[in-house]
C-alpha cells in the first residue's frame, strides 16, 4: 500500500506544483485542458479517499485484535491462578500436583504470549492512527485544491 500512497501523492504534488496560469496560456484550448485537470484531480481523490478507508479498516481490525488480546491476557491468568490454587490443594497426590504446576505453567506462558501480542498490536495501532491521520489531511488538500481548480476553470469559461 505504501507504493501506492506515494503515487497518488506523488501525482498531486505533481500537479499542485504546475503552474496553472501557464499550462492555461499555452494550451490549444485551456477548457478542455481544465477538464481534463479536473478529471485527473477528482480521480486522485477517490483513490486516495480508498486508500484512507483502507486504513481505517485496518485500524479497526487492529483495535478488535487488540481487545481479543486483552481479553486473552485476563482469561489466561486466571486460568493460572486457577491451576496454581488447585495445585496448592493436591498436596496428598504429588502427580496431581504436578500437573496443576504443568498446567499453570503453560498458561502463564501463554499469558505471556497475549501481552506480548497487546504490546504489539497497540504499536501497530498507533502508527496506524497516524497514517490514517496524515492521508485525512492529505486527502483534505486534494479536496481543497480540486475545489481551487474548479473555480478557475469556471472563471475561464464565464
Amino acid at each position: 500500500m505504501g507504493k501506492k500512497k506515494q503515487s497518488i501523492f506523488s501525482r498531486f504534488t505533481n500537479l499542485t506544483k504546475a503552474n496553472l496560469n501557464h499550462l492555461i496560456s499555452k494550451a490549444e484550448d485551456p477548457e478542455k485542458m481544465l477538464d481534463q485537470l479536473v478529471r485527473e484531480y477528482t480521480n486522485n481523490v477517490v483513490e486516495a479517499e480508498r486508500a484512507a478507508a483502507k486504513v481505517l479498516g485496518g485500524l479497526h481490525k487492529l483495535e478488535n485484535d487488540l481487545d481479543k488480546a486483552n481479553a486473552a491476557v485476563t482469561d489466561w491468568g486466571a486460568k493460572a491462578e486457577l491451576a496454581s490454587q488447585k495445585a496448592q490443594k493436591a498436596t496428598k497426590n504429588s502427580s496431581e500436583k504436578a500437573e496443576f504446576l504443568n498446567l499453570a505453567k503453560e498458561a502463564l506462558r501463554n499469558q505471556i504470549q497475549a501481552e506480548a501480542d497487546v504490546t504489539r498490536l497497540e504499536g501497530q495501532i498507533e502508527a496506524q492512527k497516524k497514517n490514517a491521520e496524515s492521508l485525512k489531511n492529505n486527502v483534505a488538500k486534494m479536496k481543497k485544491e480540486l475545489s481551487e481548480i474548479k473555480s478557475k476553470r469556471d472563471d475561464l469559461v464565464a
